[in-house]
């Protein structure tokens, strides 16, 4: 049995918890690693990881909620559920998820999956409002060319002579004879308000950073008069300036009539 996984720092926690499952279970499967980042009109919203493990694979890990330590997950504000078996695809699936209160802590907790200096970079969430429009615009990179080793935290990596992942993943390519990365599928997925949702494949053999954009937009109808708080203030301005201008008009006429006689 594979020895229990601590968490070094809050913020490599969940990045760190998912390499070392990963590299756990590689050998002869195929792991499914998900980013979803889902925001509602108010710009909140949640971001959930989700590892997919077939039968094979869990039976390599043994029971998930002994062999991750989520301590220092649970304590930084992430929901973690584990060993939630999907029906479907007979998939095992163990999520992360946190929520966030606007645009700027969504990058925050989106930094906290990979760390700072992570493959997940330069991440911004934007949302602009006004009387007759609400805008809403992802965008971001991942980088997955360094590999695993973009995960792993610097003190692991020291502890373990430089290497991050204690040589698993060498011994996994020589077993299998095919690169480690090939057996890991990641899928990052934005879903903003009034569009669909947006995903993007990065592939740790990709040359360069996957760029991410998305973005969506709602336009919003005049309000002339409100409901049952009664007229809306634009309402009022609309119809006093029609009273203004038929006032005007008023004296005009009976200036030019006036002129007349």
């Amino acid at each position: 049995m594979t020895a229990p996984v601590h968490g070094i720092r809050r913020w490599r926690a969940l990045a760190a918890s998912v390499v070392a499952l990963t590299v756990m279970v590689l050998s002869g499967c195929q792991l499914d690693v998900r980013v979803d980042t889902v925001v509602a009109e108010d710009g909140s919203g949640t971001v959930t990881v989700a590892v997919g493990l077939d039968d094979d694979a869990l039976s390599r890990v043994g029971d998930p909620a002994t062999m991750l330590r989520v301590d220092d997950l649970e304590a930084a504000g992430w929901t973690v559920a584990f060993a939630e078996r999907d029906a479907a695809t007979g998939m095992t699936v163990i999520t992360a998820s946190k929520p966030f209160a606007d645009p700027e802590q969504a990058a925050v907790v989106l930094g906290e999956v990979t760390g700072a200096d992570g493959p997940l970079r330069e991440v911004r969430l934007t949302r602009e409002a006004s009387v007759a429009r609400n805008a809403w615009t992802f965008s971001g990179t991942i980088d997955l060319s360094e590999g695993f080793a973009a995960f792993s935290d610097p003190d692991v990596a020291a502890a373990l002579g430089g290497d991050p992942l204690g040589g698993n993943v060498a011994a996994i390519e020589a077993e299998e004879g095919a690169p480690a990365a090939d057996m890991v599928d990641v899928t990052f997925t934005v879903d903003l308000p009034h569009a669909e949702p947006q995903s993007w494949t990065p592939g740790f053999a990709d040359a360069t950073p996957t760029v991410m954009t998305a973005e969506s937009s709602q336009l919003l109808p005049v309000p002339f008069f409100g409901g049952e708080g009664g007229p809306s203030v634009m309402g009022l301005a609309a119809v006093g300036g029609v009273v203004v201008l038929g006032v005007l008009g008023l004296v005009a006429l009976r200036r030019r009539f006036a002129a007349r006689r």
